[in-house]
């Protein structure tokens, strides 16, 4: 991975701020779409999530790109060499794991049956690889 110049990173910070507020956008436009023609609680449910969570991290780049100190801490973070390590360890753990995981997973639906919709299946499977990466991360940091 090249090392970032601080030109470049708040180019890459600003080019996200524009495709979150599109998305922001998008998401505003299917729930007002929702409300016409009443989509299930749970398509509702993940489409706030995902506009909560999209509008915290454009706040979260929209401050840095505004105020330098808090855009160094960032871009210090960023390129931090033991974060970026830390980093590269937590994708390839948690690449082991959710491969012996579905391994386990598909052995034990041979013998129980298991019956999900896509919406639950996508929803579980992003919960757990979100929730495995960052206890990783998080276990990970402490020990380097």
């Amino acid at each position: 991975m090249e090392i970032l110049t601080k030109q470049e990173f708040r180019k890459k910070l600003q080019r996200k701020v524009t495709i979150g507020r599109i998305l922001i956008l998008v998401l505003w436009l299917g729930l007002g779409w929702s409300y016409i023609h009443s989509l299930d609680d749970l398509q509702e449910g993940i489409m706030v999530g995902l506009l909560l969570g999209i509008s915290l991290m454009v706040l979260r780049y929209n401050l840095a790109l505004k105020r330098e100190e808090a855009f160094n801490r960032l871009y210090i973070q960023v390129t931090d060499e033991r974060n970026r390590m830390i980093d590269e360890k937590t994708r390839t753990l948690l690449f082991d794991i959710l491969l012996l995981l579905a391994a386990g997973l598909s052995l034990l639906s041979m013998i129980f049956p298991i019956i999900l919709n896509l919406n639950q299946f996508l929803t579980l499977t992003i919960i757990l690889v979100l929730a495995l990466y960052y206890l990783l991360r998080f276990l990970l940091s402490k020990r380097y």
